[in-house]
């Protein structure tokens, strides 16, 4: 099945307060391609872009299962359905540290863990 959750540019379009182009999905492959060829500046400078996708998979934005009659909250999507987006966009960062460890940027690799548990 495709992987269609980060398919709208919602979440960097309110960021920036414009269309962009490019959606979670192209941001996580272009850091898996880049982390196949060992760019490893491709992945430092495209990290920052998977920032807002992460973020609106944080658990605070989750439906609570206990107050479904609420109508604010019957948009929110399920615990559920934000962890499996988590573990797709998490991908990216698998692969860009992965990236930076293969051409010895420790450094890199730690900044980019931090970053994400700060996300």
């Amino acid at each position: 099945a495709p992987e269609t959750d980060f398919s709208d540019g919602g979440a960097l379009s309110t960021v920036i307060d414009r269309p962009i182009g490019l959606t979670g999905q192209d941001w996580k492959l272009i850091l898996i391609a880049a982390s196949r060829g060992g760019h490893w500046k491709v992945c430092v400078g495209t990290l920052p872009f998977i920032r807002p996708y992460v973020k609106e998979t944080h658990p605070k934005y989750a439906r609570e299962s206990l107050n479904l009659s609420d109508r604010r909250s019957s948009s929110r999507p399920s615990l559920e359905r934000l962890s499996r987006k988590y573990n797709r966009i998490a991908r990216a960062l698998t692969a860009a540290v992965l990236c930076f460890e293969s051409r010895s940027q420790y450094a890199w690799a730690i900044r980019a863990i931090d970053d994400w548990i700060e996300w």
